[in-house]
């Protein structure tokens, strides 16, 4: 017998609908051959609570009317989220074996304590994970769970997991998968680890310094988390295949950086010969916007970088700072990754609040780029300023052994001097950039000020 409803459609407007979809009563032949015929073809299923909240009962009918085979025979992607745990056991019984990707994303808007919801929901992920053997990915998602929530991997878990991501608060995630002799074919993780309530006792003191098969066949790891929980992860990841590496940590604004920098450096090392993408952010916290932004040199975040020979790519943000870029920097980044194809470094708050904290650049300084990197497609760098001293095509002729045609775009900032007329700087630095660069689009900007100059030889960027 079904319940009197199945589904509570809820409008975008501010009252909700009732939507009757199937009144009380046994299912007829009828009726369940149409929804066998389009339960077949169902490859996807998104199902969020907040949404379209399925009654449980409906969902345990129809898988008993299904027995012994499940509901959604060929389904090969499962997508939840929800506060309520009660659909989720039910929903399970719709999932067959064959099942290729599960993602759970929880949040904590009911009644319920969070430590119920949260350890059910994931009693059922891992009972899930134990029951489908072609499994190659699982997501886990946690919003509001401050608590301090212990989890655990129960297995067997299907030899064909490859890829793995666990968002959650405190160390969970990283307690999580320490012990990694259930998932020998992983390949890609990616871990967030959130701020947690300060009486949690789930740290990373708690884990061990290393581990025989930690991350060992990981290609692409994804690390959201503190620079020193960051450093203890690296260090205790053994791949010796990682190619692609995306790293968002947060770094205390009185943290002594060097000191921070030598350990993060040593992390890297062992990547230098097989890493090819790096794509590094960075979040100062705890800024006094009372007190004037000091500008601080890139150098001590650029070192621990320039081991790392193989790269292709490299991206780096910086939020809550100002840095600069000496002329120096440019040559040291030039020299290490002559493989590179894509360099892009930005400081996102371009904090600058007095004039004698500009550290300028001769722009023939760019040459670094054109005589060591000849793969080289797309530069950016901000905080990069330069100035037009010493370009002058009378003095300096670019030849071909120094030019760059393959660069597709370049983007720097520009200094005037004082008492410059607004865009003088852009014309002087053109015709140099235009020599050297010649494919290049050319994309200035003039510090505190907007986008002034623009050149691309094939589209008006």
């Amino acid at each position: 017998m079904l319940p009197s409803f199945c589904c509570n459609q809820r409008e975008p407007s501010n009252s909700p609908a009732i939507m009757v979809v199937r009144t009380g009563g046994p299912i007829r032949d009828s009726e369940w051959s149409r929804f066998a015929f389009y339960a077949r073809r169902i490859r996807t299923l998104a199902y969020s609570d907040s949404f379209a909240p399925l009654h449980p009962d409906v969902v345990a009918v129809i898988a008993q009317h299904a027995a012994p085979q499940a509901a959604l025979p060929r389904l090969k992607s499962l997508i939840w989220e929800l506060a309520d745990v009660a659909p989720c056991f039910a929903l399970v019984d719709l999932v067959p074996a064959c099942l290729r990707s599960f993602s759970m994303r929880c949040r904590n808007h009911t009644n319920t304590p969070a430590h119920v919801n949260l350890t059910n929901s994931w009693r059922t992920a891992m009972s899930l994970a134990s029951r489908c053997p072609d499994l190659t990915r699982i997501e886990v998602t946690t919003w509001n769970y401050r608590q301090c929530i212990p989890l655990a991997f129960t297995g067997p878990f299907p030899s064909s997991l490859q890829e793995l991501s666990l968002d959650l608060y405190g160390d969970h995630a990283l307690l999580l998968i320490w012990n990694l002799d259930c998932f020998p074919s992983l390949k890609a993780v990616s871990l967030t680890s959130q701020p947690s309530d300060p009486s949690c006792q789930c740290l990373i003191s708690n884990i061990p310094a290393s581990s025989e098969d930690f991350l060992r066949h990981a290609e692409r790891l994804t690390l959201s988390m503190s620079i020193s929980t960051a450093t203890r992860v690296l260090t205790a990841t053994i791949s010796e295949t990682l190619e692609y590496l995306r790293l968002n940590i947060t770094v205390p604004r009185d943290a002594d950086l060097p000191s921070l920098a030598s350990p993060f450096a040593t992390s890297l090392e062992r990547f230098s010969s097989t890493l090819h993408t790096l794509v590094l952010t960075i979040n100062w916290h705890g800024r006094n916007t009372e007190i004037p932004t000091i500008i601080q040199p890139l150098a001590p975040l650029l070192d621990p970088l320039f081991p790392l020979h193989a790269l292709v790519v490299l991206e780096i943000r910086l939020r809550g700072v100002s840095v600069y870029v000496s002329t120096q920097d440019l040559w040291s980044m030039a020299r290490s990754w002559p493989r590179i194809t894509r360099l892009e470094i930005r400081d996102e708050e371009a904090l600058i609040e007095q004039e004698d904290q500009v550290t300028t650049v001769e722009v023939t300084s760019l040459l670094a780029f054109a005589m060591h990197c000849p793969s080289l497609e797309q530069l950016v760098l901000y905080p990069l300023y330069l100035t037009a001293a010493n370009c002058a095509l009378e003095s300096w002729r670019p030849s071909d052994s120094v030019s760059a045609p393959q660069l597709r775009r370049l983007e720097v900032s520009v200094v005037p001097r004082q008492g410059e007329v607004f865009g003088q700087s852009q014309i002087q630095l053109r015709p140099f950039l235009e020599a050297t660069f010649p494919n290049a689009a050319l994309v200035y900007s003039a510090w505190r000020a907007l986008l002034v100059s623009r050149r691309s030889p094939d589209e008006f960027l």
